[in-house]
């Protein structure tokens, strides 16, 4: 299982069919992570945004075991909130 540096958006469930079979896993637990950040993203920066769920997973197949998730306030104002995957594996 070598990653392959290649970025893959996931817009369907279908697109996770676009992921290597012996790499999928990975991806799998990583969309995970960014599903936890988008959950908790109001209270990791602290409530002051709607958070709204972005419509596309992007995915690069690096090894970095890392996800992140940039934020509006709906003005001017964007957070990035990222996460590893510790506590996920």
């Amino acid at each position: 299982m070598t990653p392959t540096d290649k970025t893959y958006q996931i817009v369907s469930v279908l697109d996770f069919l676009h992921v290597p079979a012996d790499r999928r896993g990975m991806c799998l637990k990583e969309f995970s992570v960014w599903l936890s950040l988008i959950e908790n993203a109001k209270v990791i920066i602290g409530g002051v945004a709607e958070v709204q769920a972005p419509e596309c997973f992007e995915w690069i197949d690096d090894d970095l075991h890392h996800a992140a998730l940039i934020v509006s306030d709906g003005q001017e104002s964007t957070t990035m909130v990222s996460g590893t995957m510790r506590g996920f594996e």
